[in-house]
């Protein structure tokens, strides 16, 4: 962390090494070099200026967050999976006692995470492998997306571990997934470089680790580490911000800089850490705000979305099976031809305003955020092209899926799925038609989307309601338009800090909690 501030003054981490950079933006045709280098210096300002705004320059730890205390926090991740108990201070020691230190409880850093996977074998054809696969429920990589983990940060070393909240019976242990280590960057532009956990652990901010150990992982996840080079990309979904300002606050005092610099410190730290620069950022924004509006626009937009990803799990499956001309260089050739089914399902598609420049652009934030190399998965592509969910929204999808899905097998039946469900009947009134499904539909919708004829894979049904979620609109990056500046982006960026609900997320939340019961 010491390094990290230090460099805040150095030549290549100031606004006109920013500029520098990219200006070498003209070839890719993205914008103006000189918008790129004045856009990084407004956000570092707006973030700056929405710390103090919030802050009132009090110190950090007097401050009055929302999220749970640490024990809350650990409490709430072991009581993800319907009737578990309370977690046992045996087991809270046990937890402790792993990371082998004896600090005070205190000073440790509290977070949960979920893993961001998917199966490998989708690129393989309805052969038997395939079918044979599916029925294999137990061993479903999808279970590793529902499987909720704790970890514990300590800020003076920059160690983390991670644990998984696992039943045994009718209790509860938290198992080592990863031990007490510094863990570097495994993937993008900061490739190498140390976690800090501090800094680097914002809600909705994917990590990516080597995983040491995959040859004993079970095999749907074995599976995945093969295609990503044993690259784990680890989603952060919720922080002990008290505890997170806590070692800021000792780490800049401890620097001996003024108060009056911490926000400014913090700030280009936080855009430092943007995947994408931040002229990209905001141009890829205004790509998925523009395409989630076209979508809206159509007569039954949840369905026009999940055609558009039943078309790419075909293509995919069929063409990248088809024998490569060149086998010394398979994986870039399985690159490059994953971009082409993706590139011509979206015109396919008929999006508007599909143009060199934004195809380019969004290859280049897979490029930077995707984490392996290979042929793409098309669930991957269609995030970026539509925006992800909210954690807010995605643990409330979870949520539904695992009332049906209590052991996070990672699949239900179709006749569970319309057992749980309740078509609510004030949705058709205030919500529309276009995302009111009575049972009916929704089991045919489903019938249509599932890989299966017998059941549902969460993958399937986190697709349905990303769909959901884009009709109602909403999230953040619908706020974006054409026209959208700095202040925009800083308050996006302020919107995963803080992982308070918008009031945008009401009609969503009621939405699923009404037709599941949650």
């Amino acid at each position: 962390m010491q390094s990290e501030i230090k460099q805040q003054s150095s030549p290549e981490n100031s606004p006109e090494h920013h500029h520098q950079q990219d200006c070498g933006l003209d070839k890719m045709n993205f914008s103006d070099s000189h918008v790129a280098g004045t856009l990084t210096e407004r956000v570092c300002t707006e973030v700056e200026n929405v710390f103090r705004e919030k802050g009132k320059y009090t110190a950090l730890r007097t401050q009055v967050f929302e999220l749970m205390t640490p024990r809350q926090m650990l409490s709430s991740s072991l009581r993800q999976e319907p009737g578990l108990t309370t977690p046992s201070a045996q087991t809270l020691h046990r937890a402790i006692s792993a990371t082998e230190t004896r600090t005070n409880f205190n000073l440790h850093m509290w977070f949960v995470a979920s893993l961001s996977v998917f199966e490998p074998i989708d690129f393989q054809p309805n052969t038997h492998s395939r079918a044979q696969h599916i029925r294999e429920w137990r061993n479903s990589i999808s279970s590793w997306n529902l499987r909720n983990f704790t970890g514990i940060a300590f800020p003076e070393d920059s160690t983390w571990a991670l644990y998984e909240t696992h039943r045994i019976g009718s209790s509860t242990k938290a198992l080592p997934f990863l031990r007490r280590a510094v863990y570097h960057c495994a993937w993008g532009s900061r490739m190498g470089q140390a976690y800090v956990p501090e800094i680097d652990f914002v809600p909705g901010t994917i990590l990516y680790v080597t995983y040491a150990q995959s040859e004993y992982a079970p095999e749907p996840l074995r599976r995945f580490l093969e295609h990503t080079d044993n690259v784990l990309r680890i989603r952060i979904s919720g922080v002990d911000t008290t505890t997170r300002n806590q070692a800021l606050e000792t780490e800049l005092t401890r620097q001996q800089l003024p108060k009056d610099l911490w926000y400014s410190v913090i700030a280009k730290l936080l855009v430092a850490r943007l995947p994408l620069q931040p002229v990209l950022l905001m141009q890829l924004f205004q790509i998925q705000a523009s395409w989630r509006r076209a979508l809206r626009n159509r007569s039954r937009p949840v369905e026009a979305y999940l055609q558009l990803y039943l078309h790419y799990r075909d293509k995919m499956a069929r063409r990248l099976t088809e024998p490569l001309a060149n086998h010394k260089n398979a994986s870039e050739n399985l690159n490059i031809l994953s971009r082409q089914i993706l590139e011509d399902g979206l015109q396919w598609f008929k999006l508007p305003d599909i143009h060199e420049a934004a195809l380019d652009l969004l290859w280049h934030a897979f490029e930077v955020t995707g984490g392996y190399h290979g042929a793409v998965h098309y669930t991957d592509y269609v995030r970026l092209v539509f925006g992800d969910l909210t954690e807010f929204r995605r643990k409330l999808v979870v949520k539904a899926f695992s009332k049906m899905d209590p052991n996070l097998s990672g699949h239900v039946k179709l006749l569970d799925l319309r057992r749980f469900y309740a078509a609510p009947v004030w949705a058709v009134k205030e919500l529309g038609s276009k995302v009111y499904f009575p049972s009916n539909d929704l089991e045919q919708v489903f019938r249509q989307l599932a890989a299966s004829p017998e059941k549902v894979d969460f993958s399937e049904f986190e697709a349905f309601y990303q769909a959901t979620s884009i009709t109602l609109s909403g999230c953040p990056v619908d706020t974006v338009t054409q026209t959208s500046d700095s202040t925009v982006l800083a308050a996006l960026m302020q919107t995963n800090l803080d992982l308070s609900p918008n009031v945008n997320d009401e009609q969503f939340a009621r939405l699923i909690r009404s037709c599941w019961g949650i």
